[in-house]
Protein backbone atom coordinates (compact mmCIF):
# COMPACT_ATOMS: atom_id res chain seq x y z
CA UNK A 1 0.00 0.00 0.00
CA UNK A 2 1.10 3.52 -0.93
CA UNK A 3 2.67 5.39 1.97
CA UNK A 4 2.80 8.71 1.47
CA UNK A 5 -0.61 11.02 1.00
CA UNK A 6 -1.08 12.71 -2.72
CA UNK A 7 -2.74 16.10 -3.21
CA UNK A 8 -5.39 14.59 -4.75
CA UNK A 9 -9.27 14.29 -3.85
CA UNK A 10 -12.05 13.43 -5.16
CA UNK A 11 -12.41 16.37 -7.37
CA UNK A 12 -8.96 17.49 -7.90
CA UNK A 13 -9.69 13.89 -9.76
CA UNK A 14 -12.53 14.38 -11.71
CA UNK A 15 -10.29 17.10 -12.83
CA UNK A 16 -7.77 14.79 -14.53
CA UNK A 17 -7.87 14.07 -18.22
CA UNK A 18 -10.16 11.38 -19.87
CA UNK A 19 -8.50 9.20 -22.14
CA UNK A 20 -9.53 11.41 -25.27
CA UNK A 21 -8.86 14.42 -24.14
CA UNK A 22 -5.25 13.02 -23.22
CA UNK A 23 -4.53 11.76 -26.60
CA UNK A 24 -5.36 15.29 -28.01
CA UNK A 25 -3.27 16.58 -25.94
CA UNK A 26 0.02 14.42 -26.61
CA UNK A 27 2.41 15.89 -29.22
CA UNK A 28 4.22 12.51 -29.08
CA UNK A 29 3.47 9.10 -29.70
CA UNK A 30 -0.16 10.14 -30.07
CA UNK A 31 -0.67 7.71 -33.09
CA UNK A 32 0.70 4.55 -31.64
CA UNK A 33 -1.48 5.25 -28.39
CA UNK A 34 -4.21 5.57 -30.25
CA UNK A 35 -3.29 2.54 -32.09
CA UNK A 36 -2.94 0.77 -29.58
CA UNK A 37 -5.74 1.46 -27.55
CA UNK A 38 -7.56 0.16 -30.74
CA UNK A 39 -5.63 -3.36 -30.73
CA UNK A 40 -5.52 -3.53 -26.40
CA UNK A 41 -8.07 -6.21 -25.38
CA UNK A 42 -9.15 -7.68 -21.92
CA UNK A 43 -9.91 -11.27 -21.37
CA UNK A 44 -12.85 -12.49 -19.96
CA UNK A 45 -11.10 -13.61 -17.01
CA UNK A 46 -9.38 -10.43 -16.11
CA UNK A 47 -12.51 -9.10 -16.28
CA UNK A 48 -13.86 -11.11 -13.70
CA UNK A 49 -11.40 -10.62 -11.77
CA UNK A 50 -11.63 -7.12 -11.49
CA UNK A 51 -15.58 -6.95 -11.76
CA UNK A 52 -15.37 -9.14 -7.94
CA UNK A 53 -12.90 -7.03 -6.51
CA UNK A 54 -14.89 -3.94 -7.57
CA UNK A 55 -17.84 -5.95 -6.03
CA UNK A 56 -16.20 -6.61 -3.01
CA UNK A 57 -14.99 -3.29 -2.40
CA UNK A 58 -17.39 -0.71 -2.16
CA UNK A 59 -18.24 -0.66 -5.78
CA UNK A 60 -15.84 1.75 -7.23
CA UNK A 61 -11.99 1.91 -8.14
CA UNK A 62 -10.41 5.50 -9.55
CA UNK A 63 -7.32 4.83 -11.45
CA UNK A 64 -4.94 7.77 -12.01
CA UNK A 65 -2.06 8.20 -14.19
CA UNK A 66 1.00 10.31 -13.68
CA UNK A 67 2.57 10.52 -17.05
CA UNK A 68 3.89 12.64 -20.02
CA UNK A 69 3.58 12.58 -23.59
CA UNK A 70 7.34 11.65 -24.59
CA UNK A 71 7.01 8.28 -22.30
CA UNK A 72 7.33 5.38 -24.73
CA UNK A 73 6.60 3.34 -21.43
CA UNK A 74 3.15 5.37 -21.12
CA UNK A 75 2.59 4.93 -24.64
CA UNK A 76 3.00 1.06 -24.84
CA UNK A 77 0.85 0.70 -21.11
CA UNK A 78 -2.18 3.53 -20.87
CA UNK A 79 -3.86 1.85 -23.63
CA UNK A 80 -4.31 -1.45 -21.94
CA UNK A 81 -5.02 0.00 -18.41
CA UNK A 82 -7.56 2.52 -19.94
CA UNK A 83 -9.21 -1.11 -21.56
CA UNK A 84 -8.76 -2.57 -18.11
CA UNK A 85 -10.70 0.45 -16.51
CA UNK A 86 -13.48 -0.32 -18.69
CA UNK A 87 -14.03 -3.67 -18.33
CA UNK A 88 -15.70 -3.31 -15.02
CA UNK A 89 -18.76 -0.86 -14.15
CA UNK A 90 -17.63 1.61 -11.23
CA UNK A 91 -14.36 2.28 -12.79
CA UNK A 92 -13.10 6.23 -13.40
CA UNK A 93 -10.08 6.90 -15.35
CA UNK A 94 -8.21 10.16 -15.10
CA UNK A 95 -4.69 10.73 -16.52
CA UNK A 96 -2.57 13.95 -15.21
CA UNK A 97 0.74 15.28 -16.83
CA UNK A 98 3.45 15.70 -13.99
CA UNK A 99 4.83 18.86 -15.78
CA UNK A 100 1.34 20.29 -15.04
CA UNK A 101 0.84 18.97 -11.41
CA UNK A 102 3.73 19.65 -9.81
CA UNK A 103 2.52 18.87 -6.13
CA UNK A 104 1.25 15.08 -7.63
CA UNK A 105 4.91 14.69 -9.07
CA UNK A 106 6.06 15.90 -5.68
CA UNK A 107 4.28 13.39 -3.70
CA UNK A 108 5.19 10.67 -6.09
CA UNK A 109 9.13 11.85 -5.27
CA UNK A 110 8.37 12.10 -1.30
CA UNK A 111 7.80 7.95 -1.87
CA UNK A 112 10.74 8.00 -3.69
CA UNK A 113 8.91 6.96 -7.00
CA UNK A 114 11.43 9.23 -10.00
CA UNK A 115 9.66 6.80 -13.13
CA UNK A 116 6.48 6.99 -15.21
CA UNK A 117 3.97 6.20 -15.95
CA UNK A 118 3.02 6.01 -11.89
CA UNK A 119 -0.68 4.33 -11.67
CA UNK A 120 -2.66 4.89 -8.75
CA UNK A 121 -5.71 2.66 -7.63
CA UNK A 122 -8.50 4.28 -5.64
CA UNK A 123 -11.25 2.44 -3.50
CA UNK A 124 -14.86 3.61 -3.47
CA UNK A 125 -13.62 5.97 -0.61
CA UNK A 126 -10.88 7.71 -2.50
CA UNK A 127 -8.40 6.58 0.11
CA UNK A 128 -5.19 5.28 -2.40
CA UNK A 129 -4.92 1.54 -1.84
CA UNK A 130 -1.78 0.46 -4.57
CA UNK A 131 0.30 1.84 -6.77
CA UNK A 132 1.91 0.34 -10.31
CA UNK A 133 5.30 2.14 -11.83
CA UNK A 134 6.43 2.18 -15.17
CA UNK A 135 6.63 -1.00 -16.86
CA UNK A 136 5.80 -5.00 -15.68
CA UNK A 137 8.74 -7.03 -14.72
CA UNK A 138 9.32 -8.77 -17.90
CA UNK A 139 9.55 -5.88 -19.77
CA UNK A 140 12.31 -4.45 -17.78
CA UNK A 141 14.13 -7.66 -18.74
CA UNK A 142 13.77 -7.31 -22.36
CA UNK A 143 14.61 -3.48 -22.25
CA UNK A 144 17.42 -4.77 -20.15
CA UNK A 145 18.76 -6.62 -22.83
CA UNK A 146 17.94 -4.35 -25.56
CA UNK A 147 20.32 -1.79 -23.24
CA UNK A 148 22.94 -4.91 -23.49
CA UNK A 149 22.42 -5.04 -26.97
CA UNK A 150 23.30 -0.99 -27.62
CA UNK A 151 26.91 -0.35 -25.82
CA UNK A 152 26.61 2.96 -27.71
CA UNK A 153 24.04 4.15 -25.17
CA UNK A 154 26.61 5.43 -22.33
CA UNK A 155 28.48 7.15 -24.73
CA UNK A 156 25.59 8.97 -26.32
CA UNK A 157 23.98 9.42 -23.15
CA UNK A 158 26.93 11.60 -22.09
CA UNK A 159 27.80 13.22 -25.04
CA UNK A 160 26.38 16.94 -25.79
CA UNK A 161 27.00 16.67 -28.78
CA UNK A 162 23.57 17.81 -30.70
CA UNK A 163 24.28 14.72 -33.38
CA UNK A 164 25.03 12.43 -30.46
CA UNK A 165 21.72 13.71 -29.25
CA UNK A 166 19.98 13.11 -31.82
CA UNK A 167 20.96 9.43 -32.14
CA UNK A 168 20.24 9.25 -29.14
CA UNK A 169 16.61 10.16 -29.48
CA UNK A 170 16.43 7.94 -32.81
CA UNK A 171 17.54 5.16 -30.71
CA UNK A 172 14.89 5.78 -28.20
CA UNK A 173 12.21 6.09 -30.28
CA UNK A 174 13.09 2.74 -32.03
CA UNK A 175 12.80 1.00 -29.04
CA UNK A 176 9.49 2.73 -28.29
CA UNK A 177 7.79 0.58 -31.60
CA UNK A 178 9.81 -1.93 -30.50
CA UNK A 179 8.48 -2.48 -27.50
CA UNK A 180 4.58 -1.78 -29.12
CA UNK A 181 6.19 -5.22 -30.72
CA UNK A 182 6.54 -6.98 -26.94
CA UNK A 183 3.12 -6.11 -25.87
CA UNK A 184 1.33 -6.94 -28.87
CA UNK A 185 2.86 -10.00 -28.11
CA UNK A 186 2.06 -10.75 -24.87
CA UNK A 187 3.22 -8.27 -22.45
CA UNK A 188 0.04 -6.24 -21.91
CA UNK A 189 -1.26 -9.73 -20.00
CA UNK A 190 1.73 -9.07 -17.41
CA UNK A 191 0.71 -5.57 -16.83
CA UNK A 192 -2.80 -6.31 -16.34
CA UNK A 193 -1.50 -9.18 -14.17
CA UNK A 194 0.25 -7.03 -12.35
CA UNK A 195 -2.07 -4.77 -11.25
CA UNK A 196 -4.54 -7.03 -10.42
CA UNK A 197 -2.43 -8.27 -8.01
CA UNK A 198 -1.61 -5.11 -6.89
CA UNK A 199 -5.48 -4.91 -6.14
CA UNK A 200 -5.28 -8.47 -4.39
CA UNK A 201 -2.72 -7.10 -1.89
CA UNK A 202 -4.35 -4.11 -1.21
CA UNK A 203 -5.82 -4.23 2.64
CA UNK A 204 -9.23 -3.64 3.14
CA UNK A 205 -9.67 -0.67 5.20
CA UNK A 206 -11.76 0.16 7.65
Amino acid sequence: MATTTLPLSKGTYAAGLSWEAYLEAMKKHRELSAELYREAKITDSERRELSDFVKRRGGALSISVMTEDWCGDSANNLPIVKRLSEAADGVAFRVFFGSRNPELKAGYEAAGIDHIPVVSLFDADFREIGRWVERPKAAKVKVEGWEAAHPELSRLRASKDVADKEALRALYDGLVVEMSGWYRGGLWRETVRELLETLKEAPLLR
